[in-house]
């Protein structure tokens, strides 16, 4: 029978009210936030997961999503806003990224991208464009870049290159290319990579993944698992939460390890149990947002062109999309030279300053203000998840994605999103999360492709530097901080 009710959180603030059918939310309903009460999503709902229309809201009311759903994820068709209210995609969906035909856009409202999608890539004939409206490339993609026929232009017009592509480089010298000798898909090739190994996951072929939370690590590698010889700040203070739904920061697990764990050096950020001083994570401040030896070079000039301006040997480059091969360039050759200190940006907690979206930190040492920011989003999460389910795609700062690391032994999922929704899942007893790999990474890396990547290739890590650090993540909690 079909009812309308209001669920509360333990506090007595509205966390759902709508309609429910037989102990579900079916119909319509609206999910508010806990802090603040604005409205989180408001819209149809089947077996408690949003599915037909619905709009997603960020905590300040501003509309994050508006378009169609299906089991809890974003498919069919919808419009996406960033949180200044800029529209950022508008297309089709399915599994939570844009697929089909649909339309990126720049910050300053002028289409990017337009064409075809699939798994959240750009893949199949589309446009580049300037920020200007020029056109920048017209032709063929492939995950993400150009591959295939296709023509550049400058941005004053002229045409600069007509002519075949491979993975986003051009191939002067080659004639058009033999895609029937390319049979296999990306993903297709992460399916099987994946696939030569008994323990780890299976991806789906919209991308999606189911990871045991026992294998999930943060991205400076500190397990999220919290028995055996794990241990886990975030997950111990939920559970002390659990116990104690008064506890003050305080008195927190989270406080005491802030304290008890301050770093000095990116080295001591990953909890390294070696007595070499590894460079260049010797050198680095704690917080340096270093590339790791799979980072994806391009991503990594994304990052830095996001923080504005990138200076180097007399050039100036703005944030824009058009500059991200030559920033991809300038990243590799300043690897090369071991300037670290002029290229990588060091994010220290006092530069944090809207404390109402804390950031994830994973060590000490923290002011007070930000660990308890910390601890309310933690709690947060974390009734959200135990008053109406785990939700995946409706939290804040989207889905959980990462890198999978394989090896003999099995995997590990090094999360770069999603991480307070991991800590309480586990709290919950969750053994399993759902997640997508990351756009930041080589995605999958095997032990014996270290040597072959970007970042280990240029010299910014020794292979055996990359192999200890890849070893690392495979370390129980215990280990990573004895001698």
């Amino acid at each position: 029978m079909k009812e309308t009710a209001t669920i509360v959180f333990p506090d007595g603030r509205k966390a759902y009210e709508g309609e429910l059918e037989d102990g579900f939310l079916n119909g319509t309903g609206t999910l508010f936030y806990r802090d603040g009460q604005s409205i989180h999503y408001q819209g149809e709902w089947r077996q408690n997961l949003p599915d037909g229309d619905g709009n997603l809201f960020f905590p300040d009311g501003s509309l994050w999503y508006v378009g169609t759903w299906k089991a809890g994820l974003r498919e069919g068709r919808g419009k996406e806003y960033d949180a200044a209210g800029a529209i950022t995609y508008d297309g089709g969906w399915k599994a939570n990224h844009p697929e089909g035909q649909g339309i990126k856009y720049h910050p300053n409202g002028q289409p990017w991208y337009e064409g075809s999608f699939k798994a959240g890539e750009a893949d199949g004939h589309g446009k580049a464009y300037y920020e200007d409206g020029r056109v920048a490339y017209d032709g063929q993609w492939r995950n993400g870049v150009r591959h295939g026929l296709g023509k550049l232009y400058g941005a004053e017009g002229g045409l600069e290159y007509f002519g075949p592509w491979r993975d986003g480089e051009t191939l002067e010298s080659e004639g058009p290319l033999d895609r029937e000798a390319e049979t296999e898909t990306p993903i297709e090739r992460m399916i099987n990579t994946l696939a030569r190994h008994p323990k780890a996951p299976v991806l789906s072929r919209a991308g999606e993944l189911t990871v045991e939370i026992d294998c999930c690590l943060t991205p400076r590698f500190l397990p999220l698992s919290d028995s055996g010889d794990n241990w886990n700040p975030f997950v111990a203070t939920l559970k002390q939460y659990e116990s104690n739904p008064n506890l003050k920061y305080e008195d927190t697990a989270l406080k005491g390890y802030y304290e008890s764990y301050p770093r000095e050096n990116l080295q001591q950020s990953f909890l390294l149990s070696t007595q070499t001083e590894l460079k260049p994570f010797w050198d680095l401040k704690p917080y340096a947002r270093f590339p790791m030896p799979w980072t994806n070079p391009e991503a990594y000039a994304r990052h830095l062109l996001v923080r504005g301006f990138l200076r180097y040997d007399g050039k100036a480059l703005p944030a824009s999309e058009q500059n991200i091969a030559e920033v991809t360039r300038m990243v590799l050759e300043l690897a090369q030279t071991r300037q670290y200190d002029a290229w990588v940006p060091n994010d220290a907690p006092g530069m944090v300053t809207n404390l109402n979206r804390p950031t994830f930190y994973e060590f000490g040492p923290m002011p007070v203000s930000h660990g308890e920011a910390i601890y309310r989003k933690l709690v947060w999460v974390y009734e959200s998840v135990r008053t109406v389910g785990y939700l995946p795609g409706l939290y804040p700062g989207g889905r959980i994605t990462g890198t999978v690391l394989l090896a003999d032994e099995g995997y590990r999922f090094v999360a770069d999103k999603g991480l307070f929704l991991l800590a309480a899942l586990a709290a919950l007893g969750y053994p399993q999360a759902n997640a997508t790999l990351s756009a930041q990474t080589e995605s999958l890396i095997e032990r014996e492709q270290i040597a072959d990547l970007p970042f280990v290739k240029v010299g910014v890590y020794t292979a055996d530097t990359a192999l200890l650090l890849f070893d690392h993540a495979f370390t129980t909690f215990k280990h990573k901080i004895g001698s």
